[in-house]
């Protein structure tokens, strides 16, 4: 079985998602985040936590085959100030350094951010991270997906990309290394390109729409399906309800909320996290 280090870790998405398509688990994580912390304490009772990234002496780690990273993206977010690389939650250097001091180059990277990754400050935020990846001497892959690409009832569009390295792998001349993105701006994409191809069930028709979510139902259905899981009710006390974005996010139920119930430090680690099946789409189209 294959092995991953997670940096940046967070409930696991990413990681999920990259176990599911290689048949890996993780020898190690990273997060200091004190929610996520405790979250990874009960669901991965037996990984150790290495905590910031940025404090860890990397060289005398264990080596995993795969790395991935889905680094903070309110450094390039549209939501965010967009300060980038100058804003102090901008890892992607460190995680850069944490890779070089390892022992051995891991066999695969992979990893995640927002789309608008791809247009900061003119491509140029981007394509610093093309190049410190190929430094480390890693051919790379990306292009950009929805969740609903993948059945999700949201877009939720990201930024995936997989790196091998040629020494451990082998070159890939006879691909290409970089997927064309979606046309359309407001699906958080920037121009030129076509989007990476979706999955088929996307938006597939439904036979009993529920009345109660209206426009909505053919969507939710859908996920369910897809899912094996009934949507909860979105709102309690007419607040979200972190269980539905659990739910919505792909989650099995209770994987967070049954450990973190405090609404807003939920909410916040789902918001920042990556939807599986969107991931293992990814993966499948990348890697």
């Amino acid at each position: 079985m294959l092995t991953i280090g997670s940096l940046c870790t967070g409930i696991g998405g990413l990681d999920q998602a990259v176990a599911e398509h290689f048949n890996a688990s993780p020898v190690w994580v990273s997060d200091n985040d004190p929610q996520v912390s405790e979250w990874l304490d009960v669901r991965l009772p037996g990984v150790p936590n290495l905590g910031d990234l940025r404090e860890v002496d990397s060289s005398t780690l264990t080596v995993p085959d795969i790395v991935t990273a889905g680094w903070p993206c309110q450094p390039v977010s549209r939501a965010g100030r967009l300060r980038g690389t100058k804003d102090s939650r901008w890892l992607f250097e460190h995680i850069v350094e944490f890779i070089e001091h390892l022992p051995d180059r891991p066999r695969l990277m992979v990893v995640e951010n927002v789309p608008n990754l791809l247009t900061h400050d003119g491509g140029r935020t981007a394509l610093g991270v093309v190049r410190a990846i190929a430094r480390l001497g890693f051919d790379l892959r990306w292009g950009v997906l929805r969740a609903s690409d993948a059945g999700a009832p949201h877009r939720r569009a990201r930024f995936f990309a997989v790196a091998a390295h040629t020494d451990r792998v082998g070159p890939r001349p006879d691909r290409p290394r970089r997927v064309p993105r979606p046309e359309s701006p407001r699906e958080g994409q920037g121009q030129g390109g076509q989007r990476l191809r979706p999955d088929p069930r996307h938006g597939d028709p439904l036979d009993r729409p529920r009345s109660s979510w209206r426009e909505f139902a053919p969507a939710i259905e859908r996920w369910e399906r897809l899912t094996g899981h009934p949507s909860p009710q979105p709102l309690t006390n007419d607040r979200l309800d972190p269980r539905w974005v659990e739910w919505a996010m792909g989650f099995e139920p209770g994987l967070l909320t049954e450990v973190i119930t405090h609404r807003r430090h939920a909410l916040r680690i789902l918001g920042n996290s990556v939807v599986p099946q969107q991931g293992r789409l990814a993966l499948d189209l990348l890697a």
